[in-house]
């Protein structure tokens, strides 16, 4: 699973409010799970929502996060250590 973070920073009115957060979640992906709306920010910075939601991870995400063949850091033995 793949936590999304969405960040609403304007929103003028209720109604307009509503809508952003109704097209934020018909367009979360079928499976997520998990879904939040934060208040987030400060007086120095400015306020904003945040929505996070877990989601499935594609199979492209699933590829790049995949241990490399050639990545061999893990199977060697440290240097002084008795691997028996």
């Amino acid at each position: 699973m793949v936590r999304e973070y969405i960040e609403i920073t304007e929103c003028g009115s209720i109604a307009s409010l509503i809508e952003e957060l109704t097209a934020v979640k018909r367009g979360m992906p079928r499976g997520s799970t998990e879904e939040q709306l934060r208040f987030r920010g400060d007086d120095n910075f400015g306020r904003h929502l945040l929505v996070t939601y877990m989601r499935p991870e594609t199979s492209e995400e699933a590829l790049l996060s995949a241990p490399s063949p050639n990545d061999w850091t893990d199977a060697m033995p440290l240097k002084g250590s008795s691997a028996r």
